[in-house]
């Protein structure tokens, strides 16, 4: 009896077996797996957050920006817009594309220095999240049941990217954006002309088209005069048709311009046929009738008139001077077209998009304004981050087709300027100038400039001319090179584009263009 109760106390006494070990270890292990999931979704859906308010918090400083700029500034760059999938053509209206909104198309709202530039800017939070975000800004015109509306008010729009483990997010937001001024409503207002320099035979007419845009309160504005001020006469566009005809009348003033109204008027000037040969600029001034001492009273723009007898040459007419040590090839001698009755010498200067050191250009821009780099710097960084200029790498052994060249997208062999035009035509040939330099291991032996319209700046390009030029092998320096494209008289629409495009061939060529020492320029007969 004694040895059973002894026997009872020590399996009392036993603790847990492997069983009820494993099992214990089992049902703690799915508790802190379920604790651990749920840790992890709860840190990634805070992440999320914050990323998100981070998103939204850039999106409303964006916003802010565009509302503290200028309202003349704020517009985007047709230059920049090239290869945005948000940017569409298809039943768009607007001659740069539309972007969608709220489901509705409305055109993006493009001019020459517009402020909303580049429209996309990647930026890294590395501070908190480390996060990467894309923000893409666009101005669009509203669309009223009477058209775009840009002069009274425009729509900023913001998108914002980011990718949280390989999920893409986008939040946008936008906001209208109205023209309008506290206090005293002082002269808002713009003055510009068209074309800003004519070329022309003594006994030619010359009219330039002037354009003032009320940005402010009603008012009327004073023309006056200075420089070269013989024989000029205004005229308001009575029939709203842009063109100075003989329903037009004779103007001493603007006459009332009330806010957002555009108001065009003509400066007009038969040539004498015994007058002087030379180069003119006339000085154009538009004064505040109601506040002509007030801050912004007066506007001024600048057209210049070259009388020439016979044949007018293409070269600017202030002729640039290359630097010291870049220029030690022969130059291919200045070309000359004739003038065409009823057509005008108009001169573009090629810029690069953006200043100082960018990587090469698809698209870039050409207008009147020799204004342009402080110096040559490299335009093609991510071909050669060394070289100066924008560099061009071989098409082959031999100059390629034109419909290859007309299509194809490659940066590093093509260099493409256009600008857009009014309606009117083109005739009597052009003149393409150009600066060339030797670059690698062996230099480019020859060149094909072409000169291509379009209905838009995204449709297809059609060929007007095409010219090739032979290039001093081994040039160690910048070469000066006019180039005579034969153009056939073309009728051009509103909004359709006029471009040159360059390739090179037996070699790699870089292109000196945009500085004051190497005004590269496309002259063309145009009415």
């Amino acid at each position: 009896m004694m040895r059973g109760l002894r026997s009872g106390r020590n399996r009392d006494d036993d603790g847990f077996g492997l069983i009820e070990t494993v099992v214990a270890l089992l049902i703690a292990g799915i508790v802190f797996g379920a604790l651990a999931t749920t840790l992890i979704a709860a840190v990634q859906a805070s992440l999320f957050g914050r990323q998100n308010q981070q998103a939204t918090d850039m999106m409303t400083t964006q916003l802010e920006q565009m509302r503290t700029l200028g309202y003349g500034a704020l517009a985007m760059r047709d230059t920049d817009l090239a290869g945005d999938p948000r940017v569409v053509t298809s039943g768009c209206t607007g001659a740069n594309g539309c972007l969608v909104v709220n489901g509705q198309k409305e055109p993006v709202f493009v001019v020459s220095g517009g402020a909303v530039f580049p429209h996309v800017v990647t930026t890294t939070d590395v501070t908190t999240n480390r996060t990467t975000f894309t923000v893409a800004t666009y101005v669009t015109q509203l669309v009223g049941p009477g058209g775009p509306t840009p002069d009274l008010a425009l729509r900023a729009s913001v998108f914002i990217t980011w990718s949280t483990k390989g999920t893409v997010h986008t939040r946008s937001t936008s906001s209208i954006i109205s023209y309008g001024q506290t206090g005293l409503p002082l002269p808002v207002f713009k003055l510009s002309a068209t074309p800003s320099a004519i070329t022309r035979n003594p006994g030619d007419t010359v009219t330039y088209t002037l354009t003032l845009l009320n940005q402010g309160a009603p008012d009327r504005w004073n023309l006056t005069l200075s420089g070269a001020t013989t024989g000029w006469s205004w005229y308001a566009d009575t029939n709203a048709n842009g063109v100075k005809d003989v329903g037009d009348t004779v103007i001493v003033d603007t006459g009332r311009v009330d806010p957002g109204v555009a108001f065009t008027f003509f400066l007009s000037r038969t040539v004498p046929s015994g007058e002087v040969v030379g180069v003119k600029p006339t000085i154009v001034t538009a004064t505040s009738a109601s506040q002509p001492l007030a801050s912004g009273a007066a506007a001024s723009v600048t057209v210049t008139t070259t009388i020439v007898s016979g044949t007018a040459t293409a070269t600017p007419t202030a002729t640039s001077t290359p630097p010291p040590g870049l220029t030690t090839c022969t130059a291919v001698p200045p070309a000359s077209l004739p003038l065409v009755s009823g057509y005008t010498l108009t001169e573009y200067y090629l810029h690069n998009n953006g200043t100082g050191d960018t990587v090469a250009q698809a698209q870039m821009s050409m207008n009147a304004s020799a204004v342009g780099q402080p110096t040559l710097a490299h335009f093609s960084t991510d071909v050669d981050s060394a070289a100066l200029g924008r560099v061009l790498l071989s098409s082959g052994g031999s100059l390629p087709a034109v419909s290859s060249i007309l299509t194809s997208s490659a940066t590093q062999n093509v260099a493409d300027w256009q600008r857009t035009v009014d309606k009117g035509g083109i005739s009597g040939g052009s003149v393409v100038r150009l600066w060339f330099a030797g670059h690698g291991a062996t230099a480019a032996t020859s060149a094909r400039i072409v000169l291509y319209t379009a209905d838009s700046p995204n449709k297809a390009k059609s060929s007007l001319a095409t010219a090739d030029v032979t290039l001093v092998p081994g040039c160690a320096g910048f070469q000066e090179v006019y180039v005579t494209l034969p153009t056939t008289t073309t009728t051009l629409k509103n909004n359709d584009v006029v471009g040159v495009r360059v390739v090179v061939a037996g070699g790699e060529a870089a292109l000196g263009y945009d500085v004051s020492q190497m005004q590269a320029s496309f002259t063309i007969a145009a009415n």
